[in-house]
């Protein structure tokens, strides 16, 4: 009879085990599975790497941003599910920087859908009306560029592009050119698309014009200039440097979009723009160089600082600060 009772207690003994470990299993994969529909569909971490934001931002700050606020994302895709709102100006917001080989960047949308954006002076006028900054943004030195040289503080009036507008490639500017090449790729995945550049003289293209006084690494072998490599700032720079000559020649550039090998005249805007600056206007690599970003590369809304460390040291006084 003792015998008979010690096995029993033996076999209770490992079916306990074997429901604990079932137990901590079960516990373990509620607890991933939370923490997978937290991070995929409500907020995600984001590490601040550079000055871009600052001081709203600063390296070594880390945030959450919130990515149900404009809508829930297909997990292992960058497809919105629907919309919930759009992104409002002001906004900081989290996006896939399709200038940097999709890698995440953070920066404050200044101009919505539709709306004329112009620069004087560093102060932003949308809809001509004047942008105020928050108190943390660095408005940087007191010296200006003009905006034959750089966008930086001056630019002239654009209009961000919204669903469904139409451009003519062939009537467009150097920075709205480049913007719209940027918004073709953004918006054709795994299409082919390259671009070509003509200097022109005098509305006639003439690439033989002596350039060889002109300091850039964009050349072929043969040593001229390689003008289909270069940014729209890039172009405007050599023009300058032709217009210093005082020849009275009036030079541009003539630009061409191919899709798949075939000429782009014209396109059709397929999801609302936006243009996104950084906080910290001298050192902040954004939309004034590179043009509009999709609506569809918007990934989330920054929320909050949740930790904030800088070579060992706790920024105590930036926890939990929202932004």
């Amino acid at each position: 009879m003792s015998d008979f009772y010690d096995v029993g207690q033996e076999q209770k003994g490992v079916q306990d085990y074997r429901i604990f470990i079932l137990e901590i299993v079960e516990y373990l994969a509620i607890v991933a599975a939370a923490a997978f529909i937290f991070r995929v569909f409500l907020y995600s971490p984001f590490a601040i790497p550079g000055y871009s934001m600052s001081a709203t931002l600063l390296p070594g700050d880390r945030i959450l941003a919130n990515r149900f606020i404009y809508g829930p994302v297909v997990p292992f895709t960058h497809k919105r599910i629907f919309n919930l709102k759009s992104p409002a100006m002001g906004e900081v917001v989290v996006f896939r920087d399709p200038s940097a080989q999709d890698h995440y960047s953070v920066k404050r949308c200044i101009g919505t859908p539709g709306a004329r954006v112009r620069i004087e002076n560093k102060q932003v006028f949308v809809n001509n009306t004047a942008l105020a900054l928050p108190a943390t943004a660095e408005r940087g030195s007191g010296f200006l560029i003009d905006a034959r040289y750089s966008p930086r503080d001056n630019m002239p009036e654009f209009t961000i592009p919204k669903k469904g507008d139409y451009v003519n490639l062939e009537q467009v500017g150097l920075f709205e050119f480049d913007s719209y090449a940027s918004l073709v790729r953004q918006e054709n995945p795994g299409t082919r698309i390259s671009e070509t550049a003509d200097l022109t003289v005098n509305g006639k293209v003439d690439n033989t014009v002596d350039l060889s006084d002109f300091r850039s690494d964009k050349r072929r072998k043969d040593g001229t200039l390689n003008f289909d490599a270069m940014d729209w700032l890039q172009l405007k720079n050599v023009v300058n440097f032709l217009e210093a000559r005082n020849d009275s020649l009036k030079y541009g550039f003539r630009r061409t979009l191919y899709m798949d090998g075939m000429k782009l005249r014209e396109y059709t805007v397929k999801s609302d723009a936006y243009f996104l600056m950084g906080d910290n206007w001298d050192e902040s690599m954004d939309g004034r160089y590179t043009g509009f970003v999709s609506e569809s590369r918007i990934e989330a809304r920054a929320s909050f600082i949740f930790w904030s460390r800088i070579e060992g040291d706790v920024r105590w006084r930036r926890l939990l600060r929202f932004i």
